[in-house]
């Protein structure tokens, strides 16, 4: 595998973690279940889209190794100091914002060094990514009239 492929796929991996490791965050935040459950569906799946990574680049002779991104920590960080001031209204918009980082990611990575069987893996898990957002602006809407 190119060195420039190592190296998007290892950004797009690391913002996935962000995402699954705030996701498991947000879920212990609400008491709605059905937003708590929802966020922790959505961190298994970035914990599958991870592992599914991983399984492609292995096969790839690859191995690699997912931390998170600082951004993230940070994220992550602010969600935790505004738990206690926050609405959920915006504990909730701060994953959308999550959410359009991770689109981000894979819109700026996904480019001609990614081998087409890959490309595609990561076609499938983006439109996942952002068949999320309209789910959460939902919730955002029903927690802003209750």
């Amino acid at each position: 595998m190119k060195e420039t492929t190592k190296l998007n796929i290892r950004q797009i991996m690391d913002i996935l973690e962000d995402g699954n490791l705030g996701y498991e965050k947000l879920a212990s935040q609400f008491e709605q279940y059905d937003v708590s459950t929802v966020f922790k569906r959505l961190s298994q799946q970035r914990k599958m889209f991870i592992e599914e990574l991983k399984y492609e680049c292995l096969v790839q002779g690859e191995t690699l190794m997912v931390t998170g991104t600082m951004a993230g920590f940070f994220h992550r960080t602010l969600m935790g100091l505004k738990e206690a001031f926050a609405s959920e209204e915006s504990l909730i918009e701060m994953a959308v914002d999550g959410e359009k980082a991770a689109i981000k990611a894979y819109q700026e990575n996904m480019n001609e060094n990614i081998p087409r069987f890959l490309k595609e893996k990561l076609e499938q898990q983006l439109d996942l990514i952002k068949g999320a957002i309209p789910q959460l602006q939902n919730f955002k809407q029903e927690v802003g009239e209750s």
